[in-house]
């Protein structure tokens, strides 16, 4: 286990996440989640670009840093948001519990990170950066997505409250 007391804490940011899934599992039925507003994202778009991040950058990263020693040299790109965007799941539901799968794995692969593997150098298409910076955008990532999907349900229940009325 990391002794590194940030570390900890950013371990601990990205499993919220799989809390926070489980959550919007018993929201899903209750919002139009393949509802496009004014051409805006849906909130399974949404929810899909948590999975592509995992899956086309994270977990392909962290899976390096373990595989290799010293800075790591990557074909990769920040850029996922604009993969896999036409892909629309059958079912919301089984979208996050493999999302939640892909989560744990990448949690485990954390986990066996050391501290000083946090400081190695990405070297990358848009430049250089760190694991840690790269966790952190993680964390950072997956906290927007969830306050946008947030805020679009609260919208929508609150559109839905007042054509109630």
């Amino acid at each position: 286990m990391l002794k590194h007391i940030n570390y900890k804490k950013l371990v601990e940011d990205a499993a919220w996440l799989q809390d926070e899934l489980e959550l919007l599992k018993g929201m899903i039925s209750i919002v139009p989640c393949l509802d496009k507003p004014l051409e805006q994202e849906s909130i399974c778009d949404m929810i899909r670009k948590i999975g592509v991040a995992c899956e086309s950058f994270y977990k392909p990263v962290i899976k390096s840093a373990l595989e290799h020693k010293g800075d790591l040299h990557l074909s990769i790109t920040r850029n996922f948001e604009l993969q896999n965007q036409d892909k629309n799941p059958e079912d919301v539901i089984d979208l996050l519990d493999m999302i939640k799968n892909a989560r744990k794995e990448l949690l485990e692969m954390m986990m066996a990170l050391q501290p000083d593997d946090l400081k190695r150098k990405v070297y990358m298409e848009e430049g250089i950066t760190t694991i840690e910076e790269i966790l952190t955008d993680m964390v950072l990532f997956d906290r927007k997505q969830l306050k946008l999907i947030a805020e679009r349900t609260l919208a929508l229940d609150s559109d839905h409250s007042a054509y109630n009325k």
